[in-house]
Formats: C-alpha cells, sequence, structure tokens
C-alpha cells in the first residue's frame, strides 16, 4: 500500500467519523431528547389529572396544586426550549407551531389549577390536555371505552 492510498484511509476514517457526529449531535440527539420530553408530558399529564380536572379557589388550595402547577409550568417551559433545539428539516419532531400550541396549553393548564371559576377552568383544561396530545402525537390510553353488554 502506497502513501497516498494510507492518506485517503486515513481522511476517509476521519470525514466518515465526522459526518457521523454531526448527524448524531443534529438528529440523534434532538430526537431522543424529544421523545424523553413527550413521555414526561404524558407521564405529568397523566399524574396531575385529577388536580387539574378538578381546579380549586384559592381558599381551598393546597401545596399539592401548586407544585403541580409549577411542575406543568416547567414543562411548558421545555417544550419553548426544545423549540430553539430543532434541527431544520426534523421530520420525526412535530413542527414548531404544534410545539407552540402544546406550550401554550400546558401553560393554560398550569395557570388553571387555581381559580375562580373552576367549571369553565376544568372545560379549558380538558381542551388544552387534547391540544398537547394532539400537537405532540401523545398516545392516550385512558380512554376508557363502555363494555359491550352480553345476553
Amino acid at each position: 500500500m502506497g502513501e497516498c492510498e494510507v492518506f485517503i484511509t486515513v481522511i476517509s476514517g476521519v470525514l466518515v467519523f465526522i459526518l457521523g457526529q454531526l448527524f448524531n449531535e443534529y438528529f440523534l440527539k434532538p430526537l431522543q431528547d424529544y421523545k424523553k420530553l413527550r413521555a414526561k408530558i404524558a407521564y405529568t399529564l397523566t399524574l396531575y389529572a385529577n388536580l387539574f380536572m378538578n381546579p380549586v379557589t384559592l381558599e381551598a388550595a393546597t401545596q399539592e396544586y401548586s407544585d403541580a402547577s409549577l411542575e406543568i409550568r416547567k414543562l411548558s417551559a421545555s417544550v419553548n426550549a426544545m423549540i430553539e433545539l430543532k434541527p431544520l428539516g426534523s421530520v420525526f419532531i412535530p413542527k414548531r407551531s404544534a410545539m407552540k400550541d402544546s406550550a401554550k396549553a400546558l401553560m393554560g393548564i398550569s395557570n388553571r389549577f387555581i381559580v375562580d371559576d373552576t367549571f369553565d377552568s376544568s372545560k379549558q383544561n380538558d381542551i388544552d390536555r387534547k391540544i398537547i396530545y394532539k400537537s405532540l402525537k401523545i398516545k392516550s390510553y385512558m380512554n376508557v371505552r363502555k363494555a359491550k353488554k352480553h345476553n
């Protein structure tokens, strides 16, 4: 093997390594981060559904409501951060507009744990929850179908 062939082999190996690192950094890592965030959102919305679907007035609020509200607010901030990190042309991460809708809906839920009008807030929280699930393509396993009656 001549010196030229060795040089070409080394350069080819370096280029393959660099391209692999770029692919990992700009496509795989953001996708993995998005999937982790999406899972955390699904988990948190399920965990705190009993609270945000039953908002309370300021007089009835407990620390649990405040903590849950803050946790969902943090998720909204995380979605906003993900929008900034989303690589161009990433087909596996939702569009920026869908992620903005999700961040806005998460913030809305966060703001409606402790309210004046609990009925309207509960309805709006349900609407926002559905927006989040649809925008981020989260599958909901909470829908319970009515059992068919057997004769």
